[in-house]
């Protein structure tokens, strides 16, 4: 995403105290950077204002005995917090256990790094002829207001007497907005006001390098221009590229509520990195120091699962946040529609945005392929192809949608302190196009904050977080998208302070104002067995001043009927030639359909083989053109995913015209065929909603009951339910009620098939995501999934089984190893859990980093069942009255049946029962050279199953100061370093995932135009795991022994067994040690899966079957 927001009057009944950790945590390193939470979240006294001081000095008291001996063990970074109960510290392994066994303490976590996001565009100097659009620019001698955002959700117009909530006096006066960013200059004319006043009221770096450092600044000026610009400065956007339009076109940029005041929170210094513990600091100083009223996190990510122990901290204070009062509202994600809402916004307390359309500033700056010929207009307020949507891992989905794609945002000439405030010429500018949910995000926090002056003008107090919530889901107009990408629909500042007014809370009796309603639910979800009848219900209130009559009614898309499916090639030599905004030469192809008359949806697709994985050069674009000419939909790509996908609610009828295009293959493009097809869908009728009319008079309320039935086949489900009024303004009569589904997977041999589209290429775990659930019974032996496609394995896939307390405890990819140590693209590939725990499992598929390319659609099936997986082992010894001779060799034949789909590739790993330190070695090499480039080596190190412990380091014998970012392959758990010329990080828990880490060291600080000069760095990493018995040995080898000597790879053989197939692998135990020397392990049978990315060589896999063994040495 265009990334990626307590109490001491208690008497306390007992003294808890944490025991001396010892003279061995004294003489251990203290490097390991931890979270410590306690279990007294001293719920009785939440952080607001008036409270906050107590909740400080209950929270100082619970807090002591741990501060206390943490400063006593040699601790350092101690940093206590508020909103969240907790503390970090750089602590020693030692201290850690120590603190995990302490009876005051709920939690001790790895603080993770956090990334900050970009967006999928480019700028940059070319040549070409420009096609002005000058119709999208004010007349001569006038000023536009800007973002175009301000009129689409109704919070200010150029139109004289609009309907909006600046008609209604509403600025956001008196409110506090804090945001969560990069860098940006708080003096930036545009955030003085015009009696002189800052907009700032505050403006602090918690990443430790200060506010003055060099960043991107593209996000943190993009918030807070958003939320509270002032308009009173003028921007000639003219020649902003090669397409953009060349006579003055002049503008002004205000925000949503210009009268509330900012906070600016920089967790992300230069290196555009952040520890979750600077995004606790800057949660607690925004809610205890500051007290801001809205918090905005225009940040996240994708994690499988999306709420491990790091990253629920963050959810676990924007809860807190919220109890104090706080509104917390997050990006969905700039990943596209196919399910792939990031975490924090996957939080229910959390209000959650999506991205819609504003095209008139592709027009002004020639961006989306305003340039095309005939290309004259523009369609605003459909679902950018961008906007995370979706279902996310519990079966919800976004709450609401607001502009994203693209708007006007302050930024600086200042280049060298903010390196993205470029034109598409590539020139330095002081205002950017600004997009993705990253813009949806803070625009929402605006209308929070207009909603709480309205509220507080009415009511004499605020409005509660969860209130602001119901206000503006209730008060979103229906843009007829489907239910999981619009959610409850475009937020309207209009209507909510409107209701905001009107709302009638206990001992208050506003006067009523204008035409709303409230649903006292935002969205209704289900979850059971396939096929169940279920009944949700919620209740609807006129809010308004007046009698409303009601119509509701229910709708789903029906099925899809193809207007175009084509093929096109894209050439060098034959295909049409334009240059994009930047002026880059490209190859583009027309298709021309026709879209009959009545149709609720079009949807656009095309597939196609980039050029380069990893070149966004190559992407290759969608442009939709309606019959009026108007720029209706671009397709926006984020990364090489193979896929592109536009569409547009309520198509006009008539010839539409496509444009499907690419850079020139010398710049990176891509050439070659180019699937294409489009299709229409209307709207039906799905269950029943009783009552089908409601006229209620003011204040009056009234339920409403939506019935039908989960999904036939395992898997989600949405649609609306649309509620009309007669009253109010044209644009805000009619909202929805998002309402999803989801049918788990029963018991038992399990099967069924779903279909692949793909994803937007946004980052490499991130694609069209599948989420499934099942209910696991107690004293199962075994929990087998399968993943199979019908008849393609050019589509990569990672599959985990998540635990019901979140972990996930296996992987598969469809990426085989074979004997000779390549791998091969798959059908499909099996994951395995011995003895799963009762309860909610969940299984998710994600497609990335991209499809094949060379079909729009792709059958896969999924399958599970609880059978053991066939495995023994004849005669292996089981006793300690079984005696073997020392040194002679004993073999044994393990024999396993392949049950599953799709073939395995399995081996054996003997472990016994004890745990040992082993010095890990790189599987590349541990050497590489700072600044790091994408050329330089990135240390690559296999953790083995079994592992409770990870220490790290990194040394340079360079000037610079060094530190390092160490993570498993999907980015979770995240291990991050101390800065100096010799770091280190450490990272405890049982057990710590297996598989590939990497080590990415860089250098630290902030530095000039010449930047830091290359210097060397070496890294090392260590384990704590159980031990490998070196007396068995295997044919097929074992890739955890590659963890400490990376030569065993060379010889790596596994078993591959296909579908049904029976095979032997022979073990050997050669026995040692005197006579009488009791020996017993675990000969664990694993499966090796490869991880999939780009192709790279990244060894995993999980645990297939268990078979102990036991002897005497005689």
């Amino acid at each position: 995403m265009v990334l990626l927001g307590t109490c001491a009057a208690l008497a306390l009944v007992s003294m808890l105290v944490l025991l001396p950790s010892g003279a061995g945590a004294l003489n251990q390193p203290a490097n390991q950077r931890v979270i410590i939470v306690f279990k007294d979240q001293v719920k009785n006294l939440p952080p607001t204002r008036s409270q906050e001081p107590a909740r400080r000095n209950a929270v100082t008291n619970v807090q002591a005995p741990v501060n206390s001996q943490l400063k006593s063990s040699g601790a350092s970074n101690i940093r206590s917090y508020s909103v969240l109960n907790a503390i970090s510290a750089t602590v020693s392994g030692s201290e850690a256990s120590q603190l995990r066994s302490n009876a005051a303490v709920s939690q001790v976590v790895p603080d993770a790094v956090i990334h900050a996001p970009t967006l999928g565009t480019t700028s940059g100097s070319g040549t070409g002829t420009a096609t002005p659009n000058a119709n999208v620019c004010p007349p001569a001698g006038k000023t536009q207001l800007n973002p175009e955002a301000l009129s689409l959700i109704h919070a200010n117009s150029d139109v004289p007497g609009a309907q909006t909530a600046r008609s209604l006096g509403y600025t956001g006066s008196g409110v506090s907005v804090g945001f969560i960013a990069d860098g940006l200059d708080i003096n930036n004319p545009d955030f003085i006001r015009a009696n002189g006043q800052h907009v700032f009221t505050d403006y602090k770096d918690f990443s430790g390098e200060g506010t003055n450092v060099p960043t991107g600044g593209e996000e943190a000026f993009g918030d807070a221009s958003s939320i509270a610009a002032q308009g009173r400065e003028t921007y000639n956007v003219a020649k902003y590229g090669p397409h953009a339009v060349s006579t003055p076109c002049n503008i002004r940029v205000e925000g949503v509520s210009p009268g509330a005041s900012l906070v600016g929170l920089d967790i992300f210094g230069a290196e555009n990195t952040g520890f979750n513990s600077s995004f606790l600091n800057a949660i607690n100083y925004a809610v205890t120091v500051d007290h801001v009223n809205v918090l905005n996190e225009s940040l996240g990510g994708n994690l499988y699962p999306d709420d491990p122990a790091s990253l629920d901290l963050i959810k676990r204070a924007n809860d807190e946040a919220v109890a104090a009062g706080t509104t917390v509202v997050a990006s969905s994600g700039d990943a596209g529609v196919t399910s792939t809402i990031g975490t924090p916004a996957t939080d229910p307390l959390v209000i959650s945005a999506g991205a819609t359309t504003s095209y008139r500033v592709d027009l002004q700056t020639g961006y989306g392929g305003a340039q095309f010929p005939g290309v004259t207009g523009y369609l605003d307020n459909n679902i950018s192809s961008l906007s995370s949507g979706g279902f996310e891992q519990n079966g919800h989905t976004v709450d609401l949608v607001a502009p994203g794609e693209l708007n006007w945002a302050l930024c600086s000439t200042n280049t060298k302190m903010y390196s993205e405030c470029l034109s598409y010429a590539g020139n330095p500018t002081p205002v950017i196009p600004f997009g993705g949910t990253s813009e949806s995000s803070p625009l929402t926090a605006g209308v929070a904050a207009l909603v709480i002056e309205a509220y507080h003008k009415t009511h004499g107090t605020n409005p509660s977080p969860a209130q602001i919530k119901q206000i503006l889901a209730s008060t979103a107009d229906d843009i007829a998208a489907p239910a999981d990408q619009q959610g409850s629909g475009l937020v309207d500042a209009y209507k909510a302070v409107q209701a905001a007014a009107s709302f009638k809370a206990p001992a208050s009796s506003p006067k009523a104002t204008g035409a709303t309603l409230l649903e006292s639910a935002p969205q209704l979800n289900a979850v059971d067995q396939p096929g169940t009848p279920v009944s949700l219900s919620d209740t609807i209130t006129n809010n308004g001043a007046t009698t409303q009559k009601l119509s509701l009614a229910t709708r789903v898309l029906g099925p899809y009927q193809s207007l175009d499916n084509t093929k096109v090639t894209l050439s060098d030599s034959s295909s049409p030639k334009t240059t994009d905004w930047a002026g880059n030469s490209s190859n583009y192809q027309p298709i021309t359909f026709t879209v009959p008359a009545g149709e609720s949806r079009l949807n656009a697709s095309i597939a196609y083989q980039n050029a380069s994985r990893t070149d966004l050069n190559a992407r290759v674009r969608l442009t939709l053109v309606d019959p009026s000419g108007n720029l209706a939909d671009y397709s926006v790509p984020q990364g090489d995913g193979n896929y592109g996908n536009a569409q547009i609610t309520n198509p006009k009828a008539g010839a539409w015209t496509a444009y499907v295009w690419s850079k020139v293959s010398s710049l990176g493009g891509t050439t070659g065929p180019v699937l294409f097809d489009a299709g229409v869908a209307r709207y039906v009728s799905v269950g029943k909603v009783t009552p089908q009319t409601l006229t209620l008079a003011p204040g009056q309320s009234a339920p409403i009951t939506v019935s039908g039935s989960t999904p036939s086949t395992p898997g989600d489900y949405a649609g609306s339910i649309a509620i009309t009024s007669d009253s109010g303004p044209s644009f805000g009569r009619q909202t929805t009620i998002p309402v999803t589904l989801r049918s788990l997977i029963p018991m038992g041999n399990e099967s069924f098939d779903q279909t692949l589209t793909g994803g937007n290429g946004r980052q490499f775990n991130v694609g069209q995501s599948f989420t499934y659930q099942m209910d696991v019974a107690a004293g199962q032996r075994e929990l087998n999934a399968a993943v199979k496609l019908a008849d393609n394995p050019n589509n990569p896939f990672s599959a985990y089984l998540i635990s019901p307390d979140g972990e996930a405890l296996a992987f598969a990819s469809n990426e085989l190893g074979s004997r000779n140590g390549s791998f091969t693209d798959e059908l499909g590939a099996q994951l395995h859990v011995l003895s799963p725990a009762q309860g909610a499992w969940t299984l998710i598929v994600t497609f990335a980093p991209q499809v094949s390319g060379t079909a729009l659609t792709e059958p896969f099936t999924v399958s599970t069942n609880q059978a053991a997986v066939p495995a023994t082992a004849a005669g292996l010894p089981t006793s300690p009255t079984t005696k073997l001779a020392a040194g002679q060799a004993q073999t044994y034949n393990v024999k396993v049946t392949n049950a599953g789909p799709a073939p395995e590739a399995y081996f054996l790993d003997a472990r016994t029962p004890q745990s040992v330190p082993m010095n890990l070695v790189s599987l590349n090499s541990p050497n590489t050279t700072v600044p790091l480039t994408f050329a330089d080596n990135q240390p690559e190190y296999l953790v083995p199953t079994h592992t409770s412990n990870l220490a790290v380091t990194a040394s340079t014998t360079g000037s610079t100061p060094i530190q390092f970012d160490s993570s498993q392959f999907d980015g979770d758990p995240d291990i991050g370093s101390t800065v100096g010329s010799t770091v280190s990080g450490s990272l405890a828990a049982d057990p710590i995932a297996q598989g590939p880490w990497f080590v990415i060291p860089t250098v630290s600080g902030a530095f000039g135009a010449t930047g830091a000069p290359r210097e060397p760095v070496t890294t090392t990493m260590t384990s704590t795991s159980a031990a490998f018995d070196p007396t068995v040995s295997t044919q097929t080898g074992d890739i955890w022994q590659a963890s400490t000597n990376p030569g065993v790879l060379d010889g790596f053989s596994p078993q591959i067994v296909g579908p049904g197939q029976t095979a032997m692998i022979p073990v050997t135990i050669t026995p040692k040690g005197a006579s009488g020397t009791k020996v017993s392990g675990t000969l664990y049978l694993d499966d090796y899966s490869n991880i999939v990315y780009q192709s790279a060589d990244l060894p995993n896999g999980d645990e297939v079957a268990a078979i102990p063994y036991s002897y005497t040495v005689k």
